[in-house]
């Protein structure tokens, strides 16, 4: 028998596959190891078989060991993906003011209480100086008709006696009256005549010096029949002077005057 040659061992060589990761943080995988190379197998050899009979024993070949590949590596795990970020929350909106409260209005004040009337004859509160008695009263004048119808007709409180010019009215004549030194605050003058008697223009002074025609005219006017009352702002002064400016030059018609006060209310 001839001898059987021994088969020749395989050789397998295996790469070990990496699966892909997916998108995130990239991991990176491990690389497989090479497998081990197989040992080669040992021939043996065959015994020669001891002739018999004339017959040669053949000769059995040894078989080749086979060399086994090594195991591929196994291929590197993929990383995982990184996780998106997550959208930033939006803010709310702000909640809107309330609109202030409206302020209420002022409580209304009370009407002031109504002032007690004066006793009669009692003076206002502008009436720092009483006004004396007429029986202490001076009159005087620049102009005078007789002994009879003196200035001191004008204040003495009767009706049928008068202070008269005498003349006819030229517009420079006056009637002065005198409070004395205490002086007298005055706001009104009340002038009584008769007739066409009446001063054509009137004019109201008060002043601390004797006959001063050129102090502030109070107050002025026509002059009328009857009872004339002049008002002004009160003063305080020694010297009531008034004035006749207006002019008759025809008739027989003088100034006179009946009655003459003066007052501060």
């Amino acid at each position: 028998m001839s001898a059987s040659a021994g088969t020749s061992g395989m050789t397998m060589s295996g790469a070990g596959t990496t699966a892909a990761g997916t998108t995130g943080m990239a991991g990176s995988g491990t690389a497989g190891s090479s497998g081990a190379a197989a040992n080669a197998g040992a021939a043996t050899g065959g015994t020669s078989g001891a002739a018999t009979g004339g017959g040669s024993g053949a000769a059995t070949g040894g078989t080749s060991g086979a060399a086994t590949a090594g195991t591929a590596g196994t291929g590197g795990t993929a990383g995982t993906a990184g996780s998106a970020g997550t959208a930033g929350t939006a803010g709310t909106a702000g909640t809107a003011g309330t609109a202030g409260t409206a302020g209420t209005g002022g409580t209304a004040g009370t009407a002031g209480t109504a002032g007690t009337t004066g006793v009669g004859g009692g003076q206002g509160t502008l009436c720092l100086t009483p006004v004396p008695a007429r029986t202490a009263w001076t009159a005087t004048t620049n102009t005078q008709a007789n002994q009879t119808d003196l200035a001191a007709n004008a204040i003495d409180a009767s009706l049928t006696s008068r202070y008269a010019t005498g003349t006819k009215m030229l517009g420079m004549e006056w009637l002065q009256i005198d409070f004395g030194a205490a002086k007298a605050t005055i706001d009104q003058v009340a002038i009584l005549t008769s007739n066409e008697d009446y001063g054509r223009h009137l004019q109201i002074r008060m002043s601390n010096v004797s006959a001063d025609t050129a102090a502030p005219v109070l107050t002025e006017a026509d002059g009328v029949t009857g009872t004339q009352t002049f008002y002004f702002a009160p003063k305080t002064m020694r010297y009531l002077l008034i004035s006749q400016t207006g002019m008759l030059t025809t008739g027989a018609t003088w100034w006179s005057v009946h009655d003459l006060n003066a007052y501060c209310n």
